[in-house]
Formats: structure tokens, sequence, C-alpha cells
């Protein structure tokens, strides 16, 4: 049963990471305006952008970003949490029909 859950994880894992990495690209293109796949992403910035509010776009985007990778984080504890719990409650169950046998 744990080898399957883990096998699971591991599926989620490896396909989770390149499609978190690709939801990030698009996220960071959509709030900065910024062609990140152009050769020089830089030059499609508005010229004479050199004031300190100029960068808020990015910090804002940064922050969107670290807070939805702490809740994901979160989410991804409390399931596996509650997965674990399951396991205990089944081994619990297991070793009173064992020991009633």
């Amino acid at each position: 049963m744990r080898f399957i859950n883990m096998l699971l994880y591991r599926i989620n894992k490896f396909f989770g990471a390149p499609l978190v990495l690709v939801a990030f690209l698009f996220i960071c293109k959509g709030m900065t305006g910024m062609d990140l796949f152009a050769a020089d992403p830089v030059a499609s910035s508005s010229p004479g952008s050199d004031g300190p509010q100029d960068n808020l776009r990015f910090l804002f985007a940064v922050f969107f970003i670290t807070w939805l990778a702490f809740f994901a984080y979160i989410f991804f504890l409390s399931k596996r949490l509650s997965e674990m719990k399951r396991e205990v409650e089944e081994l619990r169950r297991s070793i009173v029909v064992n020991s009633q046998k």
C-alpha cells in the first residue's frame, strides 16, 4: 500500500515540476509584460525605465509566486499528512485484528 502511494508521489513529482516551471514562465510574462523568450528580454521594456517604481511589477511577481509556492507546499504537506493518518489507522486495525486471532 505504501509503495503505491510513494509511486504516485514520484510520478506527481516528476510531472509536477515541469508544469510549475511552465506556469511560472507564463505568469512572469503576463505580469511583467516582458518577453522571456526574446534574444534580449530587456530590449522589450520601455526606454528610460530607471526608477524604482518601474521594478515594482517584478517585486509583485516574485511576491505572488512565493506565496503561491508556499500554499502549494502546505497543500501537498496536508495531503501527505492525511495519507499517513489513514495508514496509521489501517495499521492499528490490522494489529487489533491480528491480536484477536
